[in-house]
C-alpha cells in the first residue's frame, strides 16, 4: 500500500510538475514613452533605432537637409522616402510612408500624421529616390516620433 502511494504521489508530481509555467515565459514590455528624438544620417538606406511607443495617434516630425555634389548650391534637389514600420514576429509591417523633397541649398521640413497605433515597437527608413547633379548626396534627417 506504501508503494502503490508513494508511486501514486511520484506520477502526480511528474503529471503536473510537467505543464506548469517556467521562467522562460516571454512578457510585453512594461513601459512606453511618448516621444523620442532621432538623427540619421545617411546617404543610402538607413533605418533608425527602434522606440517602444504607446498607443495612440502617430506623428513624424523633422527635417531633412542635404548636401549635394558640388560645394556651392544650384538648386539640385533630391527626394527622400520615409517609411515607418512596426516590429512584429516574422516580417516587420509597413505602417505607412511619405516624400520629402530636399534642396541642396534648402532643408525639406516634415510634420505628417499617421492616424491611431497600438503599443508597439517603431522605427523609421530613410531611402534617398531621387537625386539631381553629378556625385553622392549626404543626408541629415532629425526629428521626433510621437504619440498621443
Amino acid at each position: 500500500m506504501k508503494k502503490s502511494l508513494l508511486t501514486l504521489g511520484a506520477t502526480m508530481a511528474l503529471t503536473f510538475g510537467a505543464f506548469t509555467p517556467t521562467n522562460n515565459t516571454v512578457e510585453a514590455a512594461t513601459s512606453c514613452y511618448s516621444s523620442y528624438e532621432f538623427d540619421a544620417t545617411f546617404s543610402s538606406r538607413e533605418s533608425t533605432d527602434y522606440w517602444a511607443l504607446c498607443k495612440g495617434t502617430l506623428k513624424v516630425s523633422g527635417t531633412i537637409s542635404g548636401s549635394g555634389p558640388t560645394y556651392k548650391p544650384v538648386g539640385n534637389k533630391a527626394k527622400v522616402s520615409v517609411e515607418v514600420y512596426r516590429e512584429k514576429w516574422g516580417p516587420d509591417e509597413l505602417v505607412d510612408e511619405f516624400e520629402v523633397t530636399v534642396y541642396d541649398d534648402e532643408s525639406g521640413d516634415f510634420d505628417y500624421t499617421i492616424g491611431k497605433t497600438d503599443l508597439a515597437n517603431y522605427y523609421l527608413k530613410f531611402t534617398p529616390t531621387s537625386t539631381e547633379g553629378n556625385g553622392t548626396w549626404t543626408f541629415e534627417a532629425t526629428g521626433t516620433i510621437s504619440t498621443n
